[in-house]
């Protein structure tokens, strides 16, 4: 598996997070790695969440190709982005503003 470097501060939240995922996933997870894959799947489907259209069946499917093809759904997103067809501009500078807020 490869290795990853993330700051003390990250480090604590995931660890201090532990908990609240230990109540609602019961079955603890075999290492801290277990953890932060959780945590890192569930933030990449958040943030295509943000920017792919709100249908129900379409975002389901977009999530489940993303799982199954992460290269060719990010790059056929990026591409679409970059042409402005998948959103607004006004909608593209709101999630940028949202997501640079979790960036130091």
């Amino acid at each position: 598996m490869p290795e990853f470097e993330i700051t003390d501060e990250i480090l604590m939240k995931i660890r201090a997070f532990k908990m609240v995922i230990d109540i609602i996933l019961p079955e603890e997870f075999a290492s801290e790695s277990g953890y932060i894959d959780l945590i890192l799947t569930i933030g990449l489907h958040r943030m295509l969440q943000d920017i792919l259209p709100k249908e129900e069946i379409f975002l389901k499917t977009m999530l489940e190709m993303f799982d199954k093809c992460p290269e060719f759904v990010s790059k056929h997103i990026a591409e679409t982005l970059k042409r402005g067809e998948l959103i607004q501009k006004e909608e593209e500078e709101k999630i940028r503003k949202n997501w640079s807020s979790y960036v130091a």
